[in-house]
């Protein structure tokens, strides 16, 4: 991106002043993001309750996960924040690994967290 200058010169913007536009744009993914957050919590708090033998405490958060799951299945994401969420999202799932293939699905996560 180039930025007219009061000499009428064209200059590129500083990667300072790119962050600062960024972050005075709203996220387009911003609904995402607080969706993969929620289910986040939820899913931690699930966990907990559901290994500590409260397993009739879970139902209801068990019917807001899925719900979740399903309204974050049907955004796409459209900045590497929202791709971001959902990968944090997806790894909500399963802490410990999904036993074998994990390592190609970490690498697959750990690619596109890489590429911002």
């Amino acid at each position: 991106m180039m930025v007219h200058v009061s000499s009428g010169a064209v200059a590129p913007l500083s990667i300072m002043a790119l962050e600062q536009i960024e972050q005075a744009q709203p996220n387009p993914d911003a609904a995402l993001i607080a969706k993969c957050e929620r289910f986040c919590v939820t899913n931690a708090e699930w966990d907990r309750l559901y290994h500590g033998g409260q397993t009739l405490d879970t139902d209801s958060l068990a019917g807001e996960n899925v719900r979740l799951m399903d309204e974050i299945a049907a955004l796409r994401a459209q900045s590497a924040a929202g791709r971001n969420a959902k990968l944090k999202a997806v790894q909500a799932l399963w802490p410990s690994g999904l036993g074998e293939g994990f390592e190609l699905v970490q690498s697959v996560v750990d690619d596109f967290r890489a590429a911002g």
